[in-house]
């Protein structure tokens, strides 16, 4: 009778290793998805992706082609972009994301490609046991004018806040007219320091100042 249940709790314990999981896409097991690679190639199948936390450096992530179980490595500098659940992340450089460590995550592009300064979030979902639904939480990172192609920086980080205005500012002086609006802390480019980083608030700011630069004289 021990032996039976040793072998259902080993098979279950494997089951559940072998199970999809989604936390986000930096945190997944098993999700259907696309790749495009850095040398043009395109592949379709599933992908497991474990690039957790502040100070994971894990640089790769293992995709498996098809209907196949055999999962292949790939470096995220092999990677150009990935295309799941309806949207496409790019791989990004988070600069300083703590204590001025930099990590590679996956983002998503949110401002509209090409723009002079990009706008990026990620999502994570977690489970609210007291209601038993699902929270979702968003990051925003912002690629800089003139910046690394590959860097981007938190938008609750130092380089932004406290002092939006003289910060933001900062950044778009070749536009006079938008310098002046951002730091007359006009309702529509300006968000206080203390607002959540999830805020529809803070993304509404930062869309309309990327979207008056891009179209700046």
């Amino acid at each position: 009778m021990k032996t039976f249940i040793l072998i259902v709790s080993i098979a279950i314990f494997f089951t559940n290793c072998n199970a999809p999981y989604y936390a986000s896409v930096n945190d997944m097991r098993g999700q259907p998805a696309s790749l495009t690679l850095t040398n043009g190639t395109m592949l379709n199948g599933k992908i497991n992706a474990r690039l957790l936390g502040s100070y994971y450096t894990a640089n790769r992530i293992a995709f498996a082609e098809g209907t196949s179980k055999e999962y292949v490595n790939y470096t995220l500098a092999d990677i150009k972009s990935m295309y799941i659940n309806g949207g496409t992340y790019f791989v990004k450089t988070i600069v300083g994301n703590a204590v001025n460590r930099d990590v590679q995550k996956f983002v998503k592009e949110i401002s509209v490609p090409g723009s002079r300064i990009s706008l990026f979030e990620i999502e994570l979902v977690t489970k609210n046991n007291t209601n038993n639904t699902n929270d979702v939480k968003t990051q925003f990172f912002i690629q800089l004018p003139n910046s690394n192609n590959n860097e981007i920086f938190d938008v609750a980080s130092s380089k932004f806040t406290p002092k939006f205005d003289e910060k933001m500012s900062s950044y778009v002086q070749d536009c006079p007219a938008l310098v002046e609006k951002i730091q007359s802390k006009s309702k529509d480019y300006f968000y206080p320091f203390l607002l959540s980083d999830n805020s529809p608030r803070r993304k509404a700011v930062l869309l309309q100042i990327i979207n008056e630069y891009n179209s700046c004289k």
